[in-house]
């Protein structure tokens, strides 16, 4: 009887992964390319940004409504719309200032995250086995990233040569941010763990901008130099 309650379990949870993930790429291209039909003909900067704009919304509620995973609908509509939409020499200056439009919402929507994940952990209590979750956290994610990265080249050693140099850049160079915040605060207030959960993103967090993100450019001259050598 337990292994059938399992198998049902595994089977349930495999159904709603290929609904979220498939899905939500379903979705994504299909309301992307509608998109690029629209941005191609449109010539005024202000319509193009409220097309992107609705996109994204438009992405949002669907997904939301037939238990689809949001992220990957709304980044796959904007891999379709964005990389192709504007793409015409006379457009150029409006494709510009669309990306720096969206730059400028995802640095102000980052500056919220911190800011709720910074008011959190105020009152959190900051006990013993936090602080060693944070630090085992840590360790675990690199090893996780690098293993990530290795093992699929292994495959590929006899067309593709390894080079671990490069390896441990793209290791160090994995910054985490905005979306591990929003995953740990978009937890329950009654979930078990919870603060267990948001502590070990901070620190994950706060190690990945400070220590890699400040470091990655003298990780890179170092490897650089030693290969000269």
């Amino acid at each position: 009887a337990k292994a059938g309650t399992d198998t049902i379990m595994f089977s349930s949870a495999l159904l709603i992964f290929v609904q979220e993930v498939f899905g939500g790429i379903v979705l994504g291209a299909l309301s992307g390319y509608i998109a690029f039909r629209l941005m191609r003909s449109i010539i005024d900067f202000q319509t193009i940004v409220l097309v992107s704009l609705a996109l994204v919304m438009a992405d949002s509620v669907i997904a939301s409504l037939l238990h689809l995973s949001i992220p990957i609908a709304v980044v796959t509509a904007g891999l379709f719309a964005g990389s192709r939409s504007i793409d015409a020499s006379s457009k150029e200056h409006s494709h510009q200032a669309l990306e720096k439009f969206w730059e400028l919402i995802d640095e102000m929507l980052n500056t919220v995250l911190f800011s709720m994940i910074g008011l959190q952990m105020v009152n959190f209590p900051f006990i013993d086995s936090y602080w060693r979750t944070g630090c085992i956290a840590i360790v675990v994610l690199l090893i996780a990233r690098w293993l990530s990265i290795v093992l699929p080249l292994t495959f590929l050693r006899r067309t593709l040569k390894i080079n671990y140099g490069s390896v441990n850049v793209l290791t160090w160079a994995g910054v985490r941010g905005g979306i591990s915040i929003a995953l740990a605060l978009s937890l329950q207030i009654e979930a078990r763990y919870k603060y267990l959960i948001v502590c070990a993103t901070f620190f994950v967090v706060i190690f990945s901008i400070i220590f890699q993100g400040l470091t990655l450019k003298h990780l890179i001259n170092y490897l650089y130099r030693k290969e000269e050598k």
